[in-house]
């Protein structure tokens, strides 16, 4: 029997009777090549324009990550705070005693004067011990590794820091090419998967439809993760659909589509090549960030989590309050984009339903970093308002009826 003119695979006969060998062996199939920029959008002349297009495309994330990683934001934190709360004790105590004793002074109102002072003033001093701490505490933890070396010689210094920022930006760069090449192993690694026959026989079509109606040359990879979160990301070279997401909504056809034409949209803005390029300015951060709120969120050990606040509660304000709100321009910027891709895809109807039933952001996340930055995206009626087509009436509760 042969199959497509080749000879049958030969089979095991009986005990005692041979079995010819084949007449020629089949040549074994060439191993794949390593191809670090395959699957990157067709759509910009050279892979370089394309990095520098991601590149520049997040630049105040950029400068927030080189500023709190390289130059000593969480140490500034830790000392802001600290001597804030010595200050304010010292206020406290000396805004009574002192102010009390002055306001004595004062003729004919001295008296009830020193007795407010005795009782206000403490509070008064506290506030402008808290304030003048923190400032000269936040201010000194940013200098002080550099103060020896200004003393010095200026020189050095201007030297060192200038270094500080090409060393920052190097590893930057490092970390993007590193996360683009080696991104089919890391995903892999994090659990993201081939799509089976049946899963492929679905959302292929919908993927090249969505991509044709884009205008784009080319696709992504299309994986598959099993969890059942309800998300869906796209990186530099792949996109991943979450199972949770396909079986929430029952594989339905325009929901997917909404987010397949989103994502796509991230895909080919190189939206994943500026989040790489972030969080490698920030990778001492980023791994501290990432490894204090893994603890957080997988021990319930009250100890273990007291010490991992205790130790990260530096690293988790630099983070929250400083790299999130200066990337968040650029994050509500992209996501809005990529909303109006699906649009442009002609599915608003999905993308909208989509958006309605998760009631937030469906963009996924590995770790507590990528959290952080998911929790910066537009809020969700924003996202719908600007998604309302034009002429067609969105009741905020179902059965409402415009008067």
């Amino acid at each position: 029997m042969t199959v497509s003119g080749q000879p049958a695979s030969p089979i095991a006969g009986p005990p005692g009777v041979a079995v010819p060998a084949p007449a020629h062996r089949p040549a074994p199939a060439a191993r794949p090549r390593w191809r670090p920029f395959s699957q990157r959008p067709a759509g910009y002349r050279t892979a370089g324009w394309w990095l520098v297009a991601g590149i520049t495309r997040d630049w105040r994330g950029t400068v927030a990550a080189l500023i709190a990683a390289w130059f000593n934001l969480p140490l500034a934190i830790l000392l802001g705070a600290t001597v804030a709360v010595v200050a304010g004790l010292a206020g406290a105590v000396g805004g009574a005693v002192v102010a009390s004793e002055y306001l004595q002074r004062i003729p004919v109102f001295g008296e009830v004067l020193s007795h407010l002072a005795v009782r206000s003033g403490g509070g008064i001093g506290a506030l402008a011990g808290l304030f003048v701490g923190a400032l000269g505490g936040g201010v000194g933890g940013l200098v002080l590794p550099w103060l020896f070396d200004y003393l010095d010689d200026p020189f050095v210094t201007g030297v060192l820091l200038l270094l500080n920022v090409v060393f920052g930006i190097v590893i930057g760069l490092l970390y993007t090419l590193y996360g683009i090449a080696f991104e089919p192993w890391r995903l892999k690694l994090s659990g993201a998967r081939v799509m089976s026959r049946r899963e492929a026989r679905l959302l292929l079509p919908i993927l090249h439809e969505c991509a044709q109606r884009l205008g784009l040359p080319n696709v992504p990879r299309l994986l598959i993760d099993d969890s059942q979160d309800v998300n869906a990301l796209a990186y530099t070279r792949h996109i991943v659909l979450r199972q949770g997401l396909l079986t929430v909504f029952e594989y339905d056809r325009e929901a997917i589509a909404g987010v397949l034409s989103h994502e796509l949209t991230h895909w080919h803005n190189a939206d994943g090549v500026a989040r790489l390029l972030v969080r490698g300015v920030a990778l001492p951060l980023y791994l501290a960030y990432a490894g204090a709120t893994w603890l957080l969120r997988v021990f319930e050990n009250p100890i273990i989590r007291f010490a991992a606040l205790t130790v990260g509660w530096p690293v988790l304000l630099a983070v929250r309050y400083f790299v999130v709100p200066m990337q968040m321009a650029s994050s509500r910027a992209a996501e809005y984009r990529a909303d109006q891709g699906a649009v442009r895809a002609g599915h608003l109807t999905g993308i909208r339903y989509v958006l309605e039933e998760r009631k937030g952001t469906f963009d996924g996340s590995r770790n507590g970093w990528d959290e952080a930055i998911c929790a910066s995206h537009p809020p969700l009626e924003h996202r719908l308002e600007r998604l309302e087509a034009r002429g067609v009436d969105y009741p905020l509760a179902p059965g409402e009826v415009e008067a």
